[in-house]
Parts: C-alpha cells; sequence; structure tokens
C-alpha cells in the first residue's frame, strides 16, 4: 500500500522515472518484487531503474539484466 501511494505522489508530481535498489537476496524473489513494483508503477506512466553497485545485492549491469529477463 505504501508503494502505491507513493507511486501515485511521485506520478502528481511528474516523476517518469523510479530508482529502484535490490536488497533482497534471492535473485527469484528479487526479480519477483520487481515485477510487482513494476505492475504498480506502470499505470502511473512510471517505468524503474534498477541502481546497480557495490553496496546492494545487484552489484552489476549484468546482474539488473537478468533480474529484468
Amino acid at each position: 500500500a505504501g508503494m502505491a501511494a507513493g507511486l501515485q505522489t511521485g506520478a502528481a508530481l511528474g516523476a517518469r522515472l523510479a530508482t529502484v535498489h535490490i536488497q533482497e537476496p534471492d535473485p527469484a524473489v528479487a526479480a519477483e518484487m520487481l515485477e510487482r513494483l513494476a505492475d504498480l508503477a506502470g499505470p502511473h506512466g512510471i517505468r524503474l531503474g534498477i541502481e546497480f553497485n557495490p553496496f546492494s545485492r545487484c552489484r552489476t549491469l549484468s546482474e539488473a539484466v537478468a533480474l529484468v529477463e
């Protein structure tokens, strides 16, 4: 519910992109969570951008691509 409200507020402010940080250690669970978030964001016209970095569970571009695929 909190994510949906945040996305609605972001859309009202003109947001078109939400930055996502992956902290879930299980890639399958992370992919499922990302899909659910995309389903929530889509109707608001918001796309997701995965920020990969050494401080998250998604550390590289190839890991981010694997999650999306």
